[in-house]
């Protein structure tokens, strides 16, 4: 591996940190950093055991892995920052801003969660058998797994095969996951419940979501925005799982308003 955490530092301005989802990296961000850049300083993180960032043995520890992430973000961002989350990122971002909130100005869900896991009280989340099929294939076949992973993941989106493309362009041009890791990191998407404390979060929250979201439902975001203490949910119409390949200008669209007006 490389460094303890990877971070690939961009532009000038206002610190906003960005944290990916499950098996990525932070090279799934180039685009949206590039066009967010000239007016803000882009911090995009390789999560431990992802990308060029070096494993985390506890990564299946949420309160040891957020704090692993803070001690190493702080030399680097030092006064408070807007964190942004997609996806597994997005619960890593609930976790951070719950129990590190005086260095958070502003949290972004994108795509997320506080809960992944389908439940008797909470239908907005895939079946866990979809979840644990992952785990079983990836010691099988990596490259495949992921590849099945990021097409579920842009199901439904209006430009899907041109997503598609790109997500698994940037995804393979690097060096692939910790197998270890990517299994904590579905342990962690299995077993992990902050509904009872969103309450504590309380900075500014930007909820995103998409219409065609196969893994997180709108729904998910509409119940995130309503208990956090200053939340509110946008959907974007026609996007999939990862609005920042498929519909970026839109989504840079509702940042920015959302940036300024704090």
């Amino acid at each position: 591996m490389g460094e303890p955490l990877h971070v690939e530092v961009t532009g000038e301005g206002r610190p906003i940190v960005l944290l990916h989802g499950w098996g990525m990296h932070a090279g799934v961000f180039q685009d949206l950093s590039e066009q967010l850049a000239p007016r803000h300083r882009m911090l995009a993180v390789d999560l431990p055991g992802h990308g060029e960032s070096e494993v985390f043995d506890q990564f299946n520890d949420l309160a040891k892995l957020t704090a692993h992430i803070i001690e190493q973000l702080l030399p680097l961002v030092q006064t408070g920052f807007t964190l942004l989350g997609w996806s597994l990122g997005g619960l890593l971002a609930q976790a951070m801003a719950i129990r590190y909130p005086q260095y958070i100005n502003k949290l972004v869900l994108l795509c997320s969660s506080p809960l992944f896991q389908r439940r008797d009280d909470w239908p907005h989340a895939v079946e866990a058998d979809v979840l644990r099929s992952f785990a079983a294939e990836l010691q099988r076949d990596y490259r495949g797994t992921l590849a099945r992973f990021l097409a579920l993941q842009f199901l439904g989106s209006e430009n899907q095969k041109e997503t598609l493309r790109r997500a698994r362009t940037l995804l393979f041009a690097r060096p692939q996951p910790d197998p270890a890791t990517l299994e904590q990191g579905l342990q962690l998407l299995n077993h992990t419940d902050l509904r009872q404390q969103l309450s504590q979060i309380q900075c500014p929250v930007l909820v995103l979501n998409a219409e065609h979201d196969t893994l997180v439902p709108p729904g998910a975001g509409r119940y995130l925005a309503e208990h956090v203490a200053n939340g509110r949910a946008v959907i974007i119409k026609g996007a999939g799982h990862a609005p920042f390949l498929s519909h970026r200008q839109i989504l840079t669209n509702f940042l920015e308003r959302f940036l300024d007006e704090y």
